[in-house]
């Protein structure tokens, strides 16, 4: 009899031990997830605009990122989309680093871009400072850009 008590007793335990967890977790989702996100690219030293680009970014549980975007208003450049990684710093804080292609006109390998972003995370929404390297196809630095972006949480 003791037995069959403390076996109903351990069982209940886990059970609310496994609700709480994902009662904890459904109120706090982090990061993880789909996210529309408005990207301005600017010249970083005079802030000159260059770019808008509206994209859809997952960060996945595992610390993968991938991205689908394309430009809205400025200079028209085809892209690949993106992949990368993503990690939890410090609070409401994130960082992550991913990379695409620029395209020609004609879908052909142009530049490759590397981008580093810093994110604060507020609710169902975040904003980020990223800077963007932008090599040739043998990896030659061609320049940098910045960008800020502005993101809510897909639906």
């Amino acid at each position: 009899m003791k037995k069959r008590v403390l076996r109903i007793c351990t069982i209940l335990a886990l059970g609310f031990a496994a609700t709480h967890t994902n009662a904890s977790a459904q109120e706090t989702p982090g990061i993880e997830g789909a996210w529309i996100s408005n990207v301005t690219v600017h010249d970083c030293q005079t802030g000159a605009f260059i770019r808008t680009v509206r994209s859809l970014a997952l960060f996945i549980h595992d610390g993968s990122f991938t991205e689908a975007g394309a430009t809205v208003t400025g200079l028209v450049n085809a892209r690949s989309s993106s992949v990368g990684v993503w990690r939890h710093a410090q609070g409401k804080t994130y960082n992550s680093t991913f990379q695409f292609v620029g395209l020609t006109p004609a879908g052909a390998f142009a530049t490759m871009i590397q981008v580093a972003r810093t994110l604060e995370l507020d609710g169902d929404h975040w904003t980020a400072q990223d800077f963007l390297k932008i090599s040739d196809i043998n990896g030659n630095l061609l320049g940098t850009a910045c960008s800020t972006a502005l993101a809510t949480r897909a639906p």
